[in-house]
């Protein structure tokens, strides 16, 4: 199980997603300042001013997705499509950050903040690609063992 490199990318891929719980995605700055999490806005003083829960679950969802994809070694067909779904919700996860983003902080609000994203948005594109290179490490093995049962 762990001698397989597509489980580091999976543990890589959990690692990151966990990280984004934790650290602030973007902020806007102004008057009062405000920060976004996956979890919520937030005021610099900490008040939270709108709750993001969807966004949350989803970045937990594909956390928990990547750590059950290791355990599913024995089943590859059924690993490839666990990691596909994988990819969608990293897709969702983006697109939900997206939304919260662009609803929260609306046209007439620009004038007022200069917002900045940080390198904390970049941490499901890097598990995207992680997520592409061991669904190729898995057909990879599906295809080695295919052949083995060739020549037997």
């Amino acid at each position: 199980m762990i001698q397989r490199i597509q489980t580091v990318y999976f543990i890589l891929i959990a690692g990151l997603m966990l990280a984004m719980l934790f650290l602030p995605l973007g902020e806007a700055s102004g008057d009062t300042g405000l920060v976004m999490k996956a979890n919520g806005i937030f005021q610099r003083s900490g008040d939270l001013l709108y709750a993001t829960w969807i966004l949350y679950a989803f970045v937990i969802l594909v956390a928990l997705d990547a750590l059950s994809a290791i355990f599913l070694y024995k089943n590859r067909p059924l690993q490839i499509k666990c990691s596909y779904v994988n990819c969608i919700q990293i897709l969702l996860v983006y697109g939900l950050f997206f939304f919260y983003h662009y609803s929260f902080f609306s046209k007439e609000q620009y004038e007022y903040y200069e917002t900045t994203m940080f390198i904390t948005l970049a941490f499901p594109a890097v598990a995207l690609i992680l997520n592409f290179l061991a669904i190729r490490g898995i057909k990879k093995d599906e295809k080695l063992i295919k052949s083995l049962d060739r020549i037997r």
